[in-house]
């Protein structure tokens, strides 16, 4: 699928390479997808419990993997639902101190 545009980006690269490129694009956008995934529930139906928004996230990923091994021509992997997991992971850990910031900000507004 990104094959003509890794040809047309860096002419005369190998197979091998090209191969190395795709396998970093795919892993890189599963990581993004559900690092999104956390964000989008911590802005709107889990807003404000950042863990619970986390382990859905290992839910989405586990049900996706299990899906997968249901279809002929795919197979589900623990290691994928570890990857999608360290979307989520990460977005916990960059996030963590905003949502902290929010949680006091909130608690002073009610004592008032």
């Amino acid at each position: 699928m990104f094959d003509p545009l890794i040809a047309r980006m860096v002419p005369g690269i190998s197979p091998e390479a090209m191969f190395q490129i795709q396998v970093i694009v795919r892993r890189s956008a599963h990581v993004l997808e559900y690092a999104i995934l956390f964000i989008v529930l911590n802005l709107g139906p889990l807003r404000g419990r950042p863990l619970f928004a986390f382990f859905v996230c290992i839910g989405v990923a586990s049900l996706d993997e299990w899906l997968q091994m249901l279809a002929p021509a795919r197979s589900g992997s623990l290691a994928d639902v570890a990857e999608d997991t360290c979307g989520a992971a990460v977005m916990l850990v960059v996030a963590m101190p905003y949502w902290d910031h929010l949680r006091n900000i909130r608690q002073l507004a009610s004592k008032s």
